[in-house]
C-alpha cells in the first residue's frame, strides 16, 4: 500500500514538474534568430561563437527538423528591435525577430540600446571561465528540445559598491542591471548619480531617457511628458530624441489627445526628429494605424506601403503586407479599387512559407473572402476549405473561413450545404467570445435562416431568428432579421 502511495506521489510530482517546464517554455518573449541548421553540433558551435562575442542569453531550439540559434530574452518589442538592428549592421545581416514570440510594440517601460545589451569587454574573461551551458529537456513533444545559455549577472561587488566610487562604465552597467530587475529606487539612484558625476558623458542622453521612463512608470503623465521633452529638445542630434518624441506621442494618445499624438508620430516618421531606423519605423506604423482608424484609407495605404519598402529591404514583415491587403479590400469594396490587389498582397505573405502561422492563416482567409466578393464562389469555397484543413488551430481565421464558405454556397443556391456550413460556425466555434465573436455567429444564424426559408423549413427559420439577440447585431443585420421575420409572418 505504501509503495502504491509513493508511486502515485512521484507521478503527480513528475506531472507538476513537466507542467512547470511547459509553462516556462510557452511564456511569450522576444528573441532574435540568427542561424538555422539541421546539424545540431553546428548549431551548438555557432551558439558558442555568439557567447564568445558577448551576446546573451543564447538559445538553441529545435523546430521540426531544424535547429534554430536565437539571441536575447526580452519582454517587449522595442528592446528586441534595438538588438536586431545592431546585429544586422554587424555580422548578422539576416537576423530577424521571432514573430511568434513578439509582444505588442509600444509597451516598453525600460528600453535598452544595442550597446547596453552586449556584455562589456571587461567581463569577457569571466564569461569564458564561468559560463557553462545548462541543458533543459522540455517534455512537450518529441520535436521540442532547448539548450539555454544563461547570462551571468553584473558582479555583486559592483552592485554593492557606492555610486560615488564606481567608474563611468560600471555605474552605467549598475543602473541598467537594476532597471532590468525593475528595482526602481536602486536604478534611479544610480542613474541620478551618473548625471551628477559624469555630466559630459556620451551616455547622458540615454541615462536621461531611462529616468524619463521611470518617471512615466512612477509619476503622472504630465511629469513624464516633461522629462521626455527635455530629452527631445535637449539632444536633437541624438537618436534618443526620436524615442522621446515617440513616447510623448503615446502619452498624448493615452490621454485621448489624438491630434497632438499624431503630430509627434509624424515628426519622427518624416525624419524631422533624429531617430533610429526602428523607432522611425514604429512611428510610421503608428501613423498608418491612426490614418486607418480615421477612415483615411488612401493615406493609410500609402503609409503602410512606405513601411513595406523599408521592411522588405531588411526582413519581410507579413503583418505590414496584411494591413495593405486589408486596405485594398476595403477600398475595392467601396468601389474605388480592385480585389486583385488584395489577392496579390496575400500571395506575397503566403510565399513566405516559414512565416508565422497566424499570418499565413490570415492571408489565406482573406483570399477566400476576396474571391467571394469577386463572385468566384468555387475558388472561394476551395480556399476556405484549405484554411480549415491547414489552419484550423488558428480559430479566428477558421471561423471566418467557415462563414465565407457558407456565403459562397448560399450564393450558388446550394441551400442545404450552406445551412450546414453556417451551423458549423455556430456549433464548432461556440467558445469564440474572443474570436470574431457573437456578431459573426448571429450573422451565420441569419443566413442559415435564409437557407431554411429557401428549403421551405419555415419553423426552423423562425425559431433560429427568435434566438438571436439584437444586441449582437449591427444595423444592417438587424434590418435583415426584421425583414425575414416579416416574410415569415405573411
Amino acid at each position: 500500500m505504501m509503495k502504491k502511495v509513493v508511486t502515485i506521489l512521484m507521478v503527480v510530482l513528475g506531472v507538476l514538474a513537466i507542467s512547470q517546464l511547459m509553462a516556462q517554455e510557452t511564456k511569450k518573449i522576444c528573441r532574435i534568430q540568427v542561424f538555422a541548421t539541421k546539424d545540431r553540433p553546428q548549431a551548438d558551435s555557432y551558439a558558442q561563437q555568439l557567447i564568445s562575442q558577448g551576446y546573451s542569453p543564447v538559445v538553441v531550439r529545435q523546430r521540426d527538423k531544424w535547429w534554430e540559434v536565437k539571441v536575447g530574452e526580452f519582454k517587449n518589442y522595442a528592446d528586441t528591435l534595438y538588438l536586431k538592428n545592431a546585429m544586422r549592421k554587424g555580422a548578422f545581416p539576416d537576423a530577424f525577430i521571432s514573430k511568434d514570440d513578439v509582444t505588442s510594440p509600444g509597451a516598453s517601460i525600460i528600453s535598452l540600446s544595442a550597446q547596453e545589451l552586449k556584455i562589456e569587454p571587461l567581463f569577457k574573461d569571466a564569461i569564458k571561465k564561468q559560463w557553462k551551458p545548462v541543458t533543459t529537456k522540455l517534455l512537450v513533444g518529441t520535436e521540442m528540445a532547448t539548450v539555454q545559455y544563461q547570462r551571468p549577472q553584473v558582479s555583486p561587488e559592483i552592485l554593492r559598491a557606492d555610486n560615488n566610487t564606481l567608474s563611468e562604465q560600471d555605474l552605467f552597467n549598475k543602473a541598467l542591471s537594476y532597471s532590468r530587475k525593475a528595482e526602481a529606487e536602486q536604478a534611479k539612484s544610480a542613474l541620478q548619480a551618473f548625471l551628477q558625476r559624469f555630466p559630459r558623458s556620451e551616455r547622458v542622453p540615454r541615462v536621461k531617457l531611462h529616468l524619463a521612463y521611470w518617471t512615466f512608470k512612477d509619476s503622472t503623465d504630465a511629469e513624464a511628458e516633461q522629462k521626455f521633452k527635455e530629452v527631445k529638445q535637449g539632444y536633437p542630434n541624438r537618436e534618443e530624441a526620436g524615442e522621446a518624441a515617440l513616447r510623448i506621442g503615446y502619452i498624448k494618445l493615452r490621454n485621448k489627445d489624438k491630434d497632438s499624438a499624431l503630430r509627434e508620430f509624424e515628426e519622427v516618421a518624416r525624419g524631422l526628429v533624429k531617430a533610429s531606423d526602428e523607432v522611425r519605423l514604429e512611428a510610421m506604423l503608428r501613423c498608418a494605424k491612426m490614418y486607418h482608424a480615421s477612415n483615411e484609407r488612401v493615406r493609410a495605404l500609402q503609409a503602410y506601403r512606405e513601411c513595406a519598402e523599408i521592411t522588405d529591404r531588411t526582413a519581410f514583415d507579413p503583418n505590414v503586407h496584411l494591413e495593405i491587403a486589408g486596405l485594398y479590400m476595403e477600398i475595392a469594396r467601396s468601389g474605388a479599387g480592385s480585389l486583385d490587389d488584395c489577392i496579390e498582397e496575400c500571395d506575397r505573405v503566403l510565399a513566405c512559407e516559414d512565416g508565422p502561422i497566424t499570418a499565413l492563416a490570415t492571408a489565406l482567409q482573406m483570399k477566400a473572402e476576396s474571391y467571394y466578393f469577386k463572385q468566384d464562389y468555387d475558388q472561394s469555397i476551395a480556399i476556405a476549405n484549405e484554411v480549415l484543413k491547414k489552419y484550423n488551430s488558428v480559430r479566428p481565421m477558421a471561423m471566418l473561413a467557415q462563414f465565407y464558405a457558407g456565403m459562397s454556397l448560399l450564393a450558388k443556391d446550394h441551400y442545404y450545404e450552406a445551412a450546414e456550413a453556417y451551423n458549423r460556425v455556430v456549433e464548432r466555434f461556440s467558445d469564440a467570445d474572443n474570436l470574431p465573436g457573437n456578431n459573426l455567429r448571429s450573422a451565420a444564424k441569419i443566413y442559415q435562416a435564409k437557407a431554411f426559408i429557401k428549403l421551405r423549413m419555415l419553423d426552423r427559420a423562425r425559431k433560429l431568428l427568435q434566438e438571436i439577440d439584437d444586441a449582437d447585431l449591427g444595423d444592417r443585420l438587424r434590418q435583415q432579421k426584421s425583414e425575414l421575420l416579416r416574410l415569415l409572418s405573411q
